[in-house]
């Protein structure tokens, strides 16, 4: 399980990744969202891996299953909540 792993840097995140079951969770929005450059680069790299047949080349990715789960309202917040807005501006989000 890697909690926060827009917070690793992106080889180190990679390294930790093999043939063994691997979570990871990231904030990519708000004050927390340091996790572009993890939602950008790496989760469409391990999609597209992901969907490539297995070579057998050794230390290849392809051939794992790759899932991708989003949560697309806040906990935090409700939809449209004020305060959020509030925050974000005043964080210039």
């Amino acid at each position: 399980v890697i909690d926060e792993a827009a917070a690793i840097p992106l080889p180190v995140v990679k390294s930790l990744l093999g043939p063994y079951l691997v979570f990871m969770s990231s904030t990519v929005s708000g004050y927390e969202g340091t996790g572009r450059s993890l939602s950008l680069k790496l989760l469409q790299q391990l999609d597209e891996q992901s969907r490539a047949p297995a070579t057998g080349i050794e230390g290849s990715l392809s051939g794992f299953l790759f899932k991708k789960i989003e949560l697309n309202e806040s906990i935090r917040y409700g939809s449209g909540d004020p305060i959020e807005s509030w925050l974000n501006d005043l964080l210039c989000l």
